[in-house]
């Protein structure tokens, strides 16, 4: 099969490379080895951006440049700055173009308290953004191939990327000829291998995740891209119980700054920290993953009846009253992840 370009993967990056480049005129088939798409992508609450007119309207004015710079110094200049200032740069500007597109951004917030409103937050998650993306696609003449996995990146005898070999449901063979490949197969959160090679956290609870194998990243490791082995993905624990979901009200009562305790029984961080989920993860990590969270009858009761301080991004926001909470810890109590006494010492 003969095409201009070929985007591996279907999420939230292949279908917004998918139809920006149909809407370049392009001739553009796009591979998904789901037999749907969206990816990790469709779950997203919102995007980053800065100098958005969505800002401006809010006199919410923190530049560029004073994203550039944070973002970096968070980062301890670890990331490709280049590939950052560009990210920053588009940013304000692929909130437009999604909006002009039929994108509705319902909300404008923070991710924590005192921080800067940035997150950009749509109607329909990621989902509904990504379905808007895909029909466009089609529109404009746009070829979607699911349940049809990239394999292998084709060369010809200089090196130079011609195509991409493929297999469908079946396991078939397909042969795609192109003048260009755009990967965007996500991550390796599902790669058990990758996590214990690449990161700090390989037994982590990913959320997700399913069949993010690394795929495209080792297609263009075969022939010859430079592995970057520098570990600084956002990726740490994050306290609460496991196996949860994230509207879950007792896992909800655990992500707030009570009482934090190791395995010894010994408070181990300050618990503010959970405002900052990379250093809330960070200290859990130096007590090997496991924590208690602490708290009373009165601090259980201001949550029910008042509302949680901590919200848990859109999906339990900051004054949610955790209504549920004690049909979710029965859940947990029988699952043996929840406990409760009458005394300290009983406890």
């Amino acid at each position: 099969i003969k095409t201009d370009v070929v985007v591996i993967g279907a999420g939230a990056s292949g279908s917004a490379a998918s139809y920006a480049l149909v809407e370049q005129g392009l001739k553009v088939i796009n591979i998904e080895k789901f037999a749907q798409t969206g990816g990790t992508g469709q779950f997203s609450e919102g995007l980053f951006a800065v100098e958005s007119h969505i800002q401006e309207a809010n006199y919410h004015l923190f530049t560029r440049d004073q994203a550039f710079q944070l973002i970096m110094d968070y980062s301890h200049w670890r990331p490709n700055a280049k590939m950052v200032r560009a990210f920053v740069d588009k940013s304000a500007s692929t909130v437009k173009w999604l909006e002009d597109l039929g994108v509705h951004f319902e909300k404008l917030t923070s991710n924590y308290a005192g921080g800067y409103y940035t997150w950009h937050i749509y109607e329909g998650r990621g989902r509904a953004v990504i379905d808007v993306l895909q029909k466009k696609f089609a529109e404009n003449g746009g070829t979607l191939m699911l349940e049809t996995r990239g394999k292998s990146l084709i060369q010809d005898k200089t090196g130079k990327i011609i195509g991409v070999m493929a297999e469908d449901a079946d396991g078939e063979e397909i042969r795609f000829e192109s003048k260009f490949v755009v990967i965007a197969t996500g991550g390796f959160g599902s790669d058990r291998e990758m996590l214990e090679k690449y990161t700090r956290f390989p037994d982590v609870e990913v959320i997700g995740m399913v069949g993010k194998t690394g795929d495209g990243i080792k297609m263009a490791w075969e022939v010859g891209a430079i592995p970057d082995v520098k570990e600084f993905i956002n990726m740490s624990y994050r306290p609460g119980p496991s196996g949860e979901s994230t509207t879950n009200h007792y896992a909800a009562a655990a992500k707030q700054p009570h009482l934090w305790l190791n395995p010894k029984g010994e408070r181990f961080t300050n618990e503010a920290n959970i405002e900052q989920w990379p250093f809330a993860g960070n200290a859990l990590e130096a007590q090997g993953g496991v924590m208690y969270v602490v708290f009373d009858e009165n601090t259980k009761q201001s949550m029910v009846n008042k509302g949680i301080t901590q919200g848990v991004g859109v999906m339990i926001p900051v004054g949610t009253k955790l209504d549920k909470f004690d049909e979710h810890f029965k859940a947990g109590q029988a699952a043996g992840k929840a406990f409760n006494a009458n005394s300290t010492k009983e406890l």
